[in-house]
């Protein structure tokens, strides 16, 4: 039930944030409002080869402690893995991949998202 109600909320929030530039400014844009949430994001840009992309690194995951309160094993589950794919159903023209975690003994939780360069002014 609250899951339908992601999609829409994503695109209220990322939309303008990444409307007509890359993906890489769109997300500094956004780190005031992870910093609110008590994460410590990077952006790094990796736009290439005829797609605009972008690598985000959380080094902070304010959600561990409370995922085990309530058994979870991991935040995963609730957090991350619905993030990427909420961003996924509300740009569709982005493809998102969670490529570390902290909760599997990363260093980082570390996200990338790429679209078609078309899809904005990239680099």
């Amino acid at each position: 039930m609250l899951r339908e109600r992601l999609p829409e909320r994503q695109k209220k929030l990322m939309g303008p944030l990444i409307a007509e530039v890359s993906l890489a400014e769109g997300f500094r844009r956004s780190i005031p409002i992870f910093e609110q949430l008590g994460m410590d994001m990077k952006v790094v840009a990796l736009s290439n080869q005829g797609q605009d992309a972008v690598l985000e690194i959380q080094r902070v995951c304010p959600y561990r402690e409370l995922s085990a309160k309530f058994g979870f094993s991991t935040p995963c589950q609730i957090t991350c893995d619905l993030e990427v794919e909420t961003i996924q159903e509300a740009f569709p023209e982005i493809q998102g991949k969670i490529l570390s975690k902290l909760a599997s003994g990363d260093c980082a939780c570390l996200f990338k998202y790429e679209r078609e360069t078309s899809s904005a002014s990239a680099p």
